[in-house]
């Protein structure tokens, strides 16, 4: 009798066995770094609209019998300044209707990636002039949005959670 060697088949079945575990290994990290981006992207979707939404939010403030949005004051404020109807200035109402946004917005329950926001940091940045509402601890992880807007006013918004 004849005895045949079967090392062969087995390097081979081997070879194929740790082929298979670094592919299965490499499809369930690729899944897991897709997740993440688009989760990213998603919340930097959310904080832009977020943001849009703030600047477009109507005001008390009358100038000549129409209500100013968000957007209007900062660029009312960034140029001369100017008064609402009410006789208070463009600037300080800007700066009292955003931190009333925020304050009402920190306290209504709106989580970031599943988790409850304690601080926030928005800034409307306008030539000489800031418009800011900042409250609560300003560390731990954030995420963030930037918009710079060809008028010289840049908004940028951060939202910290634990």
């Amino acid at each position: 009798m004849i005895k045949k060697s079967k090392k062969g088949q087995e390097e081979s079945m081997g070879f194929v066995i740790i082929v298979l575990i670094l592919v299965i290994v490499g499809v369930v990290f690729l899944g897991f770094s897709l997740r993440k981006t688009g989760s990213s992207v998603q919340n930097q979707q959310e904080l832009a609209d977020l943001t849009w939404s703030v600047l477009s939010y109507t005001t008390n403030c009358s100038i000549l019998g129409e209500r100013q949005s968000i957007w209007d004051l900062a660029k009312k404020c960034s140029r001369s300044g100017g008064t609402c109807e009410d006789e208070v200035s463009t600037c300080t109402n800007l700066n009292l209707t955003i931190q009333d946004i925020f304050k009402t917005l920190k306290g209504s329950g709106v989580d970031i990636q599943n988790k409850s926001i304690h601080a926030y940091d928005f800034v409307i940045d306008m030539r000489e002039k800031k418009a800011v509402a900042r409250q609560g601890n300003l560390s731990w992880n954030y995420v963030s949005y930037v918009t710079f807007i060809p008028t010289d006013i840049n908004v940028s918004a951060r939202f910290y959670y634990t």
